[in-house]
């Protein structure tokens, strides 16, 4: 009646099968990559579906949902502040510092600020997630920040029925700013060599370093500036 099947990214699906429905295959994500979670909750699916709980080939409601057929439909949209609340229950129990739910509570306060009080999850848009996370009056690092976190609590909020579906999901996570590394000047060149040469000088005296342990990565810090080689070619 049903299987398991597993993409190429590594997450694996059910694949329930019935020759009188149209299709005759229904598949849908199982959200892991771990097969003995997937086979579990296909074990679950299987029996729900047999007692009428689940069916993948209802048209719309909670049956159709694998994830949140068996709550109660009422807990399925919570409001903006019962859910902040509820998830920051939730890593209280998970042992979380109070520093860290703080900081969950701040950025979902001033995400909220701009919905009428008592919207509901199911109010929230892809495109108010993706205004909000894409700031450009704020530091790549900060949007970065506000779409990590935004995505635990309503990933959460998904998983524990509070919505039907995380509208982060349809958002990409915006691209951290890549740093050069800062070079080393010609200047600091001797400066580094010098210091490694006297720490392998008080080293030997102190016999805590065989003869030549750490005073050979001089001529290789030599090689490496003037050559700009990387790290690995040196290596081979």
């Amino acid at each position: 009646m049903a299987s398991l099947y597993k993409r190429d990214s590594g997450t694996y699906y059910a694949q329930f099968y019935d020759s009188e429905r149209s299709p005759s295959r229904k598949r849908f994500s199982l959200r892991t990559s771990t097969k003995s979670t997937a086979r579990r909750k296909l074990t679950e699916l299987e029996d729900a579906f047999v007692e009428g709980k689940f069916d993948p080939w209802a048209n719309s409601g909670r049956k159709t949902d694998p994830f949140n057929y068996n709550r109660p439909e009422a807990s399925r949209n919570a409001s903006l502040s019962d859910a902040i609340e509820q998830f920051a229950e939730a890593k209280r129990k998970q042992g979380r510092s109070d520093r860290t739910i703080s900081t969950y509570r701040n950025l979902w306060e001033r995400f909220t600020d701009r919905f009428r009080e008592g919207t509901k999850l199911s109010g929230i848009s892809p495109s108010d997630v993706e205004a909000f996370c894409y700031d450009d009056s704020v530091s790549s690092a900060t949007r970065h920040k506000r779409y990590r976190h935004l995505h635990a609590i309503l990933s959460w909020a998904e998983e524990e029925g509070l919505t039907t579906q995380s509208p982060v999901e349809d958002v990409s996570a915006p691209q951290k700013e890549k740093k050069l590394p800062t070079p080393v000047r010609k200047e600091d060149l001797p400066k580094l060599c010098s210091a490694v040469a006297k720490r392998y000088r008080k080293l030997r005296r102190e016999r805590k370093c065989r003869p030549r342990q750490i005073v050979w990565v001089i001529p290789v810090f030599r090689w490496a500036f003037y050559t700009g080689m990387r790290a690995t070619e040196i290596v081979e």
